[in-house]
């Protein structure tokens, strides 16, 4: 015997009950119909058997795995997928470059497969989080630099105070350098399909000196945070320029 449709109570009226656009008998706390019947909780019924919300999630599955009755075997996986870790090394600058430059006119998302550390001469460049969409806030990276390459007197550093003092040195001359060479400045114009993006930006520190995230000095070496517009024409990479802000702007 097939299983009858089951419809959802909307409106109880005494002993009778609509159901959509068809009106059953209310008896011993059943509903029965001419399409057939459902149990009663309250104001609303329990919809079960087989109706058109059950052939679309069946077609198309529930929640977060839509589309997998559309030959997309991906969708069947089970289980989230592991994030890549921000601090796995991907490769050096040239490396970096390469990608870059190989990716040109792809879509903007491509960018958060350079998330991770990339290694220079002399420090390394991490990208902490790629921004999604070019008109969104900037993207997050950090570099670090050891002392040996940094070259600062180890008297400099030898204390909280001091360490704080250097960072704030640290600061205020990497703020400079961009401003003077128009780092800061971003991509702008021509209309939705132009240029965006490509400043480096960084705090702009205070007349006094505080300790600040923007610039962290410990024992191993100094780690710099910044922000960086990764660029874009429209919605796609712009590889060759990506390329000299990653590689050669950073260094």
């Amino acid at each position: 015997m097939a299983r009858p449709r089951v419809w959802v109570c909307t409106r109880r009226m005494g002993p009778r009950v609509r159901l959509h656009n068809l009106t059953g008998t209310l008896t011993n706390g059943w509903i029965v119909s001419t399409r057939g019947e459902c149990t009663v909780r309250k104001k609303r019924c329990r919809m079960s058997g087989r109706g058109r919300g059950a052939y679309y999630k069946q077609k198309y599955g529930r929640g977060g795995n839509r589309g997998a009755g559309r030959n997309d075997h991906s969708a069947s996986q089970s289980g989230p997928e592991l994030k890549r870790s921000r601090t796995a090394v991907l490769g050096d600058a040239s490396d970096l470059e390469t990608w870059l430059r190989r990716h040109d006119n792809r879509p903007y998302p491509a960018y958060h497969d350079i998330e991770g550390t990339w290694t220079f001469p002399g420090f390394t460049f991490t990208l902490d989080h790629a921004q999604a969409d070019p008109y969104a806030s900037p993207s997050k990276a950090h570099v670090r630099i050891p002392h040996a390459t940094a070259q600062f007197p180890p008297a400099l550093y030898a204390s909280r105070i001091r360490k704080i003092a250097l960072a704030d040195y640290v600061l205020r001359a990497l703020y400079e350098m961009c401003v003077s060479k128009r780092y800061d400045q971003r991509l702008s114009g021509g209309g939705w399909s132009g240029g965006k993006g490509g400043q480096l930006e960084v705090d702009l520190p205070g007349q006094q000196v505080l300790e600040r995230t923007a610039v962290l000095v410990d024992d191993e070496g100094i780690e710099v945070r910044f922000l960086v517009g990764l660029p874009a024409r429209g919605r796609s990479i712009m590889g060759a320029f990506a390329a000299a802000v990653c590689t050669y702007r950073v260094s």
